[in-house]
């Protein structure tokens, strides 16, 4: 049974909607039965998910499985990114995260209402952004990619980031992510051996010890 978007007849047509069109019903079942309630809006979509919001106002963030790769791991990691961010100084700056459920692949987070920064917003942003890098670090986390359009002007006047899709891991939340990978008790995506390999590598000496790292690495190389 398609679940009702209000607002479906607005991007029918346009070419957002010819990439959309093949995965828009799914996921919106996925959302309503995540716990979304009612008819949906749909709100936007990159290249990991889709965004709808039901009628009390929670945002469901769907992950797109058919987007030619397999990013099936990329909302897990959101989660845990906003999970992680939660408690920290910058958490009045980042979306709350309600739930993950990992069966369907949602995020049920708060809806932002507001406008999206532009690029005359970017000096404010970009200095926001770098606290959130630097909050983040401390907690084995990278930043996200720097948006404009990942942070919302809510009606409070505060800046919210709300997209945080492909941070970075660092330290020990780096190699206990690869063990969980070779140990088949995290699902694989997008990520080979060689790529995380090459991450691991990259912080020894920085976040990781080398001791540490070299039983990962040898498992990897064998």
């Amino acid at each position: 049974m398609r679940v009702e978007v209000e607002n479906r007849r607005d991007i029918e047509g346009t070419s957002t909607w010819r990439v959309l069109a093949p995965e828009f019903d799914r996921c919106a079942q996925r959302a309503a039965a995540a716990g979304a309630e009612g008819v949906l809006r749909y709100v936007g979509a990159g290249a990991t998910a889709i965004v709808f919001v039901d009628q009390v106002g929670m945002a469901y963030k769907v992950a797109r499985h058919d987007d030619g790769g397999d990013m099936r791991q990329s909302l897990r990691d959101e989660s845990e990114w906003l999970d992680s961010a939660a408690s920290t100084a910058i958490a009045d700056h980042v979306v709350r995260m309600f739930d993950y459920d990992p069966a369907r692949d949602v995020i049920v987070r708060e809806y932002v209402d507001g406008r999206t920064g532009r690029w005359s917003d970017e000096g404010v942003l970009q200095e926001l952004h770098d606290r959130v890098r630097q909050t983040m670090r401390a907690a084995s986390w990278g930043a996200p990619e720097f948006k404009g359009d990942s942070y919302v002007r809510g009606e409070n006047g505060r800046w919210v980031l709300i997209d945080a899709s492909f941070a970075l891991r660092y330290g020990q939340r780096l190699l206990d992510y690869a063990v969980e990978i070779l140990d088949g008790t995290r699902p694989r995506g997008f990520e080979r051996d060689g790529d995380l390999a090459f991450a691991i590598r990259h912080e020894v000496g920085l976040t990781i010890d080398a001791a540490a790292a070299a039983p990962v690495l040898a498992r990897m190389a064998g």
